[in-house]
């Protein structure tokens, strides 16, 4: 009391304060008064903090001089706040994964861009309405309910946990969705939620491909062998569990596929894994039908046809390999057989012509 009011504000505001004042009663120009300003104001131990002003005047009368009441207000922690906040506002408009807002009650207080994308809703539609609208109507019926018994028992059925729900669009189309809830508390306040969501159903049409395409491989009579990009077994159907004399998936999958061939071709087969993977376009199987050596399970060796190829993804370096394959030992038989008649017939000394059921000559 009785001190210059500039003491309580910094030392770049307090040197020209004098003048502020001494301007305004020569002029009677308002730039502070009547108005709320924000400003930087000091504290006595010399920290500086976020103030916010109101300035009043009472004017000289009779009975006294004119003088000026200030109202001021830390507003530090509001700032912080209204900081945080906005950082928030940003990572969820720039989240590529959609997010919805509710209070207590369910209404829809945030709507993230990409929640606009997944729903067919803009912002303005949504925000102030019951969530529920994004529900199909055998779950929105009961949406309130489900929301006032947490608040009353506090059992978690949902939030904290990862859920796949059915979810509704604006034109009413459902979808299958995966949805992960948090919820918000803060004392002397009601809770709030966040819910993170993401679109399954392309997820459960590729499911039902892959269940398709897994059933069709299956029931091929042709043995069918894949792998990754370091020889390691990721599938095999039952044809080839059937050929290579295994009973179970399980004796192969996740083993090098070292294992369905002779010992004596394992360390070859790694070179070739390790220049394949460094150079895709190279490769004296991959892409070609060879003839292989195959190792049963009970260790007897027997000749393979194979065709590999390689199945790569668009959007990485991933790639797999399919390997169709198909025991000779029959066809080498006939070969074998061939030959040998072949030979006999040549060396014979007797005149010998085979025709076919037209008459034709064939031999």
């Amino acid at each position: 009391i009785g001190k210059n009011v500039k003491m309580i504000t910094p030392p770049a505001v307090a040197k020209k304060h004098d003048e502020f004042l001494a301007a305004y009663l020569r002029t009677g120009e308002k730039h502070v008064i009547d108005s709320t300003r924000s400003l930087v104001a000091l504290r006595k131990d010399g920290s500086t903090f976020a103030a916010e002003l109101t300035l009043k005047e009472v004017e000289e009368s009779p009975s006294g001089p004119g003088s000026f009441f200030g109202y001021i207000r830390d507003v530090t922690h509001h700032r912080q706040t209204l900081q945080q906040f906005m950082i928030n506002d940003a990572i969820t408009n720039l989240s590529t994964v959609p997010i919805v807002g509710i209070d207590h009650k369910g209404t829809i207080e945030a709507f993230s861009p990409a929640a606009e994308s997944c729903f067919g809703y803009t912002t303005s539609e949504v925000l102030g309405e019951n969530v529920k609208m994004l529900t199909p109507p055998e779950i929105a019926a009961h949406h309130d309910d489900f929301l006032s018994r947490y608040h009353k028992t506090g059992i978690k059925n949902v939030v904290d946990s990862l859920r796949i729900v059915t979810a509704m669009r604006k034109g009413g189309v459902q979808f299958s969705m995966e949805i992960s809830v948090r919820e918000i508390k803060k004392e002397g306040m009601h809770s709030s939620f966040v819910a993170y969501l993401r679109d399954t159903s392309q997820d459960m049409v590729l499911e039902d491909e892959r269940s398709f395409g897994t059933t069709i491989r299956d029931l091929s009579p042709i043995p069918i062998i894949q792998t990754d990009k370091m020889g390691i077994i990721t599938y095999i159907n039952n044809a080839f569990l059937g050929e290579w004399g295994y009973n179970d998936t399980e004796d192969l999958v996740g083993k090098n596929v070292q294992k369905i061939m002779p010992a004596t071709f394992h360390a070859a087969h790694d070179d070739h894994v390790t220049r394949f993977r460094e150079d895709p376009t190279h490769s004296t199987v991959v892409g070609k039908v060879r003839r292989l050596l195959g190792c049963r399970k009970d260790g007897t060796i027997f000749d393979v046809e194979a065709k590999i190829q390689c199945v790569s993804s668009k959007r990485s370096d991933m790639f797999i390999l399919v390997g169709f394959l198909r025991n000779l030992a029959t066809q080498l038989k006939l070969e074998q057989a061939n030959y040998t008649i072949d030979t006999l017939t040549n060396l014979s000394t007797i005149p010998i012509i085979a025709i076919d059921h037209r008459g034709l000559v064939i031999k």
